[in-house]
């Protein structure tokens, strides 16, 4: 099970190959060693969230055989590669090697063994994953050429035995492996001439007996081609039969009828096989039987067909070259159920076929004959099936009685927004290609859909702070809704040009009522909360497209406001938004101002300074309010975003521009040393569009161009505090929750501040252990430091993301040390969740240690 923070649990933990000591196991580890940072500033650990199926995906579904335990499935595509959710479908992630799934393992919970197809130097490549696809090692370079099919036994985990086919005219045939895939040999040529020297032939199916351990029964298909002086032409196709496991084959009859064999495109065993035999097959319909049906039974392995007596009637459209595919419910034994999907759409029999039904709750159009059908191996209980059209991929939780589209699309992150308690709900929203705007609340993990239309473009995201109410900025005008999404109130009265692109709201909102607009056609402004609105005044009469809204914290005082036009440069207000002037930037490019985006520093008031990212100067940072500015170095490019968060030293500037020289765009951070560092990730070809941070924990979000949305999640150094107070409790939990404090009430006389940080790995505080990991604790009243506390509190340690293979979970201990010595303290267990407890009154620092003084490898956080 992974935590709420997606970092995987302690036995699945993949051991890096340098030699380090376990106290970096708790370090910032991002992609690579090579990403180890000892400062805040520098790499920081970002991990796409939002993930999902990429809008036009016409990936086919593949389910974990052990789906019901593992809640493992696959969405996989020749372009786009393979796209892997473990929560049921609920989010997904995409596969950093871009491979074509050919083939799971029946045994993929025991090991985790997948087949793919990777263009290596733009050679076919056989790939082989054994860890569940994240990683991807060559197996058989230089495959034949044509479709690929590979068909591991249903018993490889015993047998390892895989087969591979080819559909090519020239090359086609059956090859296997007794060894996982690693060396093949050819199992059947199925090239042999049968009627004239110019008749090759390709393996179009290639299905295994689900008896193969015991029976050694497999059946091939193929389709022979005409070679001629026109090029290839279909001609008629041959079932073979092998029941040696391959090593010899005898020719069967196509299913026949009026005088003609039909070629095969389709060849299931019946679920039921092991009693009745039974196999299902498909066929095309000739020109010359319009009405010829589609479905075929066989109940001799393949001897003979009879034509299914009822077919659906997508089977008899007429139409030629159609054939469809057939799926199985898991528990047909029980339910009888089958789904057959054919030119005009898909069908389903709750009597085995006997008759069939429309499914027509999706849109179904010319392209979508060819729907690939996926039951959850759970059906009988979860009752989940997906359907892949060409418009998208569906998904069914009721049995096929009713569709939601499952493409949650990474293509296009357009605005993110963090709520203002994000620490204690997790809650953010989004703005999604153009699907409408959509809520997560669990830190980003998964995502549900407002009731935002779904073809609306959200492009900014704003929270009012007297009332935590959202205001969108969207395609169609402005939204404000006051329960995130549920109720969306339209408020555009006054707005000349309804494609909004970014949205302000007052700090002061609660007693002004004032809200910012940018459009394509300048800003507007409302001070009636969005019943009204008009355009403000002297903004530039051409190229007055708004990129970016900027309100100063203390505007209820300064009424101050910036802009950032993408032609005009920057503009100011210091009346509330009703008047801009410009302000700024011109001088460095008189032809070509471009302001991409803005932003103020949280002490603006008396710091007087803001920053401006522009296309072709960087960021420019002024502290006089905009009278005159400098730029910073690097001169960075297409500034897109920019985010100032802290105040004082603690400050931070986050800009989102191309690197310089370089197509690639990144995130750079700025402290207060006035050095930009890259903080990643490093991405080709896309734009943040907007950047965002918790109040609270400090995580950061952008909104990134076809690549959705991203976090990246503090360093483990970085202080947390609590505001305790005499007459309640509280709790404190490290960044990542490998350690929490709880006070109970009564615990302090007056308010005090706790603040708790990572421990930095020292000395083994004795002889024979190993520091695992640690906190430093302190707690200061009235401007004294306060050690010790009323009541005692508890601090627990959770041990669950830390490399502990090496030791005994026994073994585990907690030290602490307040300035004399490290001493053993006595310790509550719960091995069931991982975790480790002790209690006392007063602050030092802790330390959770193992016994074994061993030095192992470091985790890889993923």
């Amino acid at each position: 099970m992974r935590d709420p923070l997606g970092h995987p649990p302690k036995r699945l933990l993949a051991m890096l190959t340098l030699l380090l000591p376990l106290s970096l196991a708790f370090g910032r580890l991002a992609n690579s060693l090579a990403a180890v940072q000892d400062s805040p500033g520098g790499a920081l650990d970002w991990r796409q969230v939002a993930q999902g199926l990429p809008q036009g995906c016409t990936c086919q579904v593949t389910f974990s055989p052990q789906f019901a335990s593992d809640r493992t499935l696959f969405a996989h595509d020749p372009l786009e590669g393979i796209y892997r959710s473990r929560d049921g479908g609920a989010s997904w992630e995409r596969m950093s090697a871009v491979v074509s799934l050919l083939a799971i393992s029946p045994q993929f919970a025991s090991d985790q063994t997948l087949f793919g197809l990777q263009y290596i130097s733009s050679v076919a490549t056989l790939v082989r994953s054994t860890d569940g696809g994240e990683t991807w090692s060559p197996v058989w370079s230089g495959l034949p050429p044509g479709e690929r099919k590979v068909r591991p036994s249903p018993n490889f985990l015993t047998d390892h035995t895989v087969f591979l086919a080819s559909d090519h005219y020239a090359d086609g045939g059956v090859w296997k492996s007794t060894d996982g895939g690693v060396t093949w040999n050819p199992a059947a040529q199925l090239l042999t001439p049968v009627v004239s020297t110019n008749m090759n032939y390709g393996v179009e199916l290639l299905t295994l007996s689900p008896l193969y351990a015991q029976d050694q029964t497999l059946w091939a298909v193929t389709h022979n081609q005409m070679i001629d002086l026109g090029g290839l032409t279909p001609f008629s196709g041959y079932l073979y039969r092998s029941k040696n496991g391959g090593s010899t084959w005898e020719a069967l009859g196509l299913p026949a009828y009026g005088g003609f064999a039909h070629n095969l495109h389709e060849l299931r065993p019946s679920p039921t096989y092991a009693s009745d035999h039974k196999l299902w097959g498909v066929t095309e319909i000739p020109d010359t039987l319009p009405s010829d049906g589609l479905l075929w039974t066989s109940v001799d392995e393949g001897s003979t067909w009879q034509q299914l007596p009822n077919q659906p009637a997508g089977a008899t459209n007429g139409e030629t070259g159609d054939p469809g595919l057939l799926a199985f419910s898991p528990a047909f034994a029980i339910d009888h159920t089958v789904y057959f999907s054919s030119f005009d759409g898909v069908y389903r029999s709750f009597n085995a076929g006997l008759s069939w039904e429309l499914v027509d709750d999706f849109t179904y159009t010319f392209s979508d004959w060819w729907s690939y059908i996926a039951f959850s191996p759970d059906y009988a209980q979860d009752a989940t099936l997906y359907i892949t059209l060409s418009s998208g991929i569906y998904h069914s939780r009721d049995g096929g009685n009713s569709w939601k589209l499952a493409n949650f699309t990474t293509q296009d992150g357009n605005a993110v927004a963090v709520s203002p308690t994000f620490d204690s709900d997790q809650t953010l929203w989004a703005g999604i290609g153009s699907r409408g705007l959509f809520k997560s609340t669990d830190g980003g993990e998964s995502w549900q859909a407002t009731n935002l239309g779904e073809y609306t473009k959200v492009w900014d995201i704003a929270i009012s702070p007297s009332d935590a109410s959202l205001w969108l900025a969207t395609d169609e005008g402005v939204y404000r809704t006051p329960d995130g999404g549920t109720t969306l109130l339209p408020l555009s009265s006054g707005i000349t040009d309804t494609f909004v692109t970014n949205i302000a709201v007052s700090p002061n909102f609660a007693s002004d009522q004032t809200v910012l607009a940018g459009t394509y056609s300048g800003i507007f402004r409302t001070t009636n909360g969005g019943a009204s609105w008009t355009i403000a005044g002297g903004q530039p009469s051409f190229w007055n497209y708004v990129e970016d809204l900027a309100i100063s914290p203390n505007f209820a005082v300064d009424h101050t406001a910036f802009a950032a036009y993408r032609y005009s440069g920057i503009y100011r207000s210091t009346d509330g938004g009703a008047t801009w002037q410009s302000f700024g930037l011109g001088s460095l490019d008189p032809s070509n101002p471009s302001a991409l985006s803005v932003a103020i520093s949280p002490d603006f008031a008396t710091d007087n300074t803001l920053w401006a990212g522009t296309a072709y100067h960087g960021v420019q940072v002024s502290t006089n309010g905009g009278v005159s500015w400098t730029p910073s170095s690097p001169l960075l490019e297409d500034c897109r975003s920019l985010l100032a968060d802290g105040s004082g030293i603690q400050r931070r500037v986050f800009a989102a521009c191309k690197q310089p020289g370089g197509g690639y765009y990144s995130i750079y951070s700025q402290g207060a040393d006035g050095i930009w560092e890259n903080s990643g990730p490093n991405l080709y070809a896309w734009q943040a569009l907007a950047l965002a941070k918790s109040p609270d924990s400090g995580a950061l979000f952008a909104a990134i161009t076809e690549d959705g949305i991203w976090r990246a999640d503090p360093y483990p150094d970085t202080p947390r505090s609590l505001l305790l107070s005499p007459a309640a409790g509280g709790s404190l939990d490290s960044w990542f929750g490998e350690a929490s404090i709880v006070f109970p009430s009564g615990s302090v006389a007056n308010e005090t501040v706790v603040t708790m940080v990572a421990g930095q790995a020292g000395p083994a505080p004795a002889a024979g252990t190993v520091w695992l990991t640690g906190v430093e604790l302190s707690a200061e009243a009235n401007g004294a430091p306060v050690t010790t506390f009323l009541q005692p509190f508890t601090l627990t340690f959770d041990y669950s993301n830390l490399a502990i293979m090496p030791f005994n979970e026994a073994s585990l201990a907690v030290y602490s040390d307040s300035g004399g010595g490290w001493a053993s303290l006595p310790v509550t267990r719960d091995p069931l969740n991982d975790k480790i407890s002790i209690q006392a009154d007063h602050f030092s620092q802790y330390a959770l240690v193992a016994q074994g003084g061993r030095v192992f490898l470091p985790i890889q956080r993923r």
